[in-house]
């Protein structure tokens, strides 16, 4: 997540969305005062800052807390426990309370979100990446928690918190159109960042109960978004062949 005072924009970072990549071009442009979480694993050259449970931070996220109790309660346990103030994927409704109504509202955020299927399956191979074998992606996707929709990251009490929601699927376009607003003229140019985890050349089926659990699970995201399932995603399990790097 990125917060730039400088440019009056707020990056709202969606799983498996290509989100580091758009954070490490974000991130010089955003300003020093920014507010610019951690990245796991870290990444060369980025550099976070202003999120962190300091001093300065603390004062300033009660402050903007104190006339709303529970939102009170929920910083001060943050404190507590040690934890960073702003991190990756915070959903809006806490991105909002921690920044206060007024900043949160003179921000133009954004987002961009991915075709369910898609994201699922890249989802499977990031989590699944440190097993000696993995399982097969029906029975990984079935799995409670396995793949949670990520919305909250976006909207608050059902409804879209952004300015703008754009497409994974057309990412430089659409960021480039964002920037534009904000009045940022760098060149879009992004990074491939955590893109060598997934396997190149890879087809993974999708069977018939995973696929219910993703229209299930996802059914706000496939009705904003009108995504339908992949053509190039078979029903039936296929032999995995890796093209040559």
């Amino acid at each position: 997540m990125i917060v730039s005072f400088e440019h009056k924009f707020a990056f709202l970072k969606v799983p498996k969305t290509a989100g580091t990549s758009v954070e490490l071009y974000l991130e010089p442009q955003a300003g020093a005062d920014a507010i610019v979480t951690r990245i796991t694993p870290p990444e060369p050259g980025h550099e976070p800052r202003n999120s962190a449970n300091t001093p300065r931070n603390v004062a300033r996220a009660l402050w903007v807390a104190r006339s709303d109790r529970a939102a009170l309660q929920r910083t001060w346990t943050t404190v507590r426990r040690g934890q960073n103030l702003f991190y990756n994927h915070m959903p809006a409704r806490l991105v909002r309370e921690r920044l206060g109504a007024k900043q949160w509202d003179a921000l133009y955020r954004f987002c961009f979100d991915r075709n369910s299927w898609d994201k699922s399956i890249s989802r499977y191979f990031w989590r699944t990446r440190h097993l000696a074998a993995r399982p097969p992606f029906d029975d990984w996707a079935l799995v409670p928690g396995n793949l949670p929709t990520a919305k909250r990251v976006y909207t608050i009490d059902g409804k879209l918190a952004v300015d703008f929601l754009g497409r994974y699927e057309a990412l430089a376009a659409d960021l480039g159109t964002v920037m534009k607003t904000v009045g940022v003229t760098a060149l879009v140019d992004l990074p491939r960042a955590k893109s060598s985890v997934r396997p190149k050349g890879v087809r993974t089926s999708v069977g018939e109960q995973a696929d219910a659990a993703i229209r299930k699970t996802f059914a706000w995201e496939i009705d904003y978004f009108g995504f339908e399932r992949p053509e190039g995603i078979p029903w039936e399990p296929v032999v995995a062949e890796e093209a040559a790097e």
